[in-house]
């Protein structure tokens, strides 16, 4: 398979023209689809970017051609010891979907994470990650299955993020 070389472009004020069309494919996707309240998307994104602590907002191109985005959201916890990192969305427009390209941008936050010295990453989903010997690395994904419609797909979009030891 043929991965395509990404651009990541960290977002800013203004971004919204593109970001948000992609948030509300996102919010609107079945299963699970919810309404997209672009007003309070657009209060949330503003506040989130005037805290650079809270995390960052990339949009990914191909080329001239925005493909998605990816959000990394910071914080700290004490009981994961310090400060920690999680996606809170991934979003790769449909034709652009199961080509490498969430791998990709999976890499690339996991590195951005790293670089702003998140010492683990933690599940959204809230569920408890192994500890010991058999838990995973620091930055270390733990693929987890992606449904559609119901149905088990390829474990290519984590839910999920290993913890530190």
């Amino acid at each position: 398979m043929n991965v395509p070389v990404l651009e990541f472009r960290e977002a800013i004020a203004g971004d919204e023209t593109v970001l948000f069309p992609m948030m509300r494919a996102l919010a609107e996707q079945e299963p699970g689809a919810i309404a997209f309240d672009e007003s309070a998307t657009r209060l949330a994104f503003r506040q989130f970017l005037s805290l650079p602590a809270f995390g960052r907002v990339w949009l990914i191109y191909d080329g001239a051609a925005p493909i998605g985005y990816i959000i990394l959201t910071m914080g700290l916890s004490f009981e994961f010891r310090g400060h920690h990192a999680f996606i809170d969305e991934l979003y790769i427009v449909p034709a652009r979907r199961r080509r490498g390209c969430g791998r990709e941008a999976m890499a690339f936050v996991e590195q951005a994470a790293r670089e702003n010295r998140c010492q683990c990453h933690s599940s959204r989903s809230g569920e408890r990650q192994p500890s010991g010997p058999r838990a995973l690395s620091p930055h270390r994904l733990q693929r987890s299955p992606a449904f559609v419609d119901d149905q088990m797909v390829e474990p290519c979009y984590p839910r999920s993020l290993g913890v530190c030891l």
